[in-house]
Parts: structure tokens; C-alpha cells; sequence
């Protein structure tokens, strides 16, 4: 059985299929190469918070070497900040 997500009961990351960075080459989001480019796109997407919910489970506790990419508009070291935060406030 596919797990759902809480808020919605929709099958889990079945907001990807309205991301924007979809059919996008996934360079542009990598390693930081482009961050501009993949901010724009990230700004005019519909699920950044699905997106940046999603991102945070998956790397977790993981130091700012283990992160890697643009999700959400986000860096690494911005990520890595929002869960530290994240956790102080929990």
C-alpha cells in the first residue's frame, strides 16, 4: 500500500507531478551551479512547501557535505539552518 500524506491523503509526493522543475534539466538544480536559474523556477512553483517538507525528512540531521542541490530555493547551508531551527522550536 503507498503512503499517504496526512494533509491531503493524496498518495505521498504526489505533489511532484505539479512541480515546476519538472521536465527542467536537473543540472540546473544541482551542486549550485545555477542558483539563479533554479530559484526562478522554484519561485513560481506551486508545491515549494511540499518540496521543502519533503527535502528537510529526507536529509534530516545530515551536515551541509551531505546536502547537495537547490530544492525549494534553498541551499544546503539554508536547509541545513531551517532544520536546526526546526528542531530548537519543536
Amino acid at each position: 500500500m503507498a503512503s499517504r500524506s496526512p494533509e491531503t491523503l493524496e498518495p505521498a509526493n504526489a505533489w511532484a507531478a505539479r512541480a515546476r522543475c519538472r521536465g527542467e534539466d536537473p543540472e540546473t538544480f544541482e551542486d549550485g551551479r545555477n542558483v539563479a536559474a533554479a530559484r526562478a523556477i522554484c519561485a513560481r512553483c506551486p508545491v515549494t512547501r511540499q518540496c521543502l517538507d519533503d527535502i528537510l525528512r529526507i536529509e534530516g540531521n545530515a551536515g551541509v557535505r551531505s546536502r547537495s542541490g537547490i530544492y525549494a530555493g534553498t541551499t544546503p547551508a539554508q536547509r541545513r539552518r531551517r532544520y536546526e531551527t526546526s528542531r530548537r522550536t519543536a
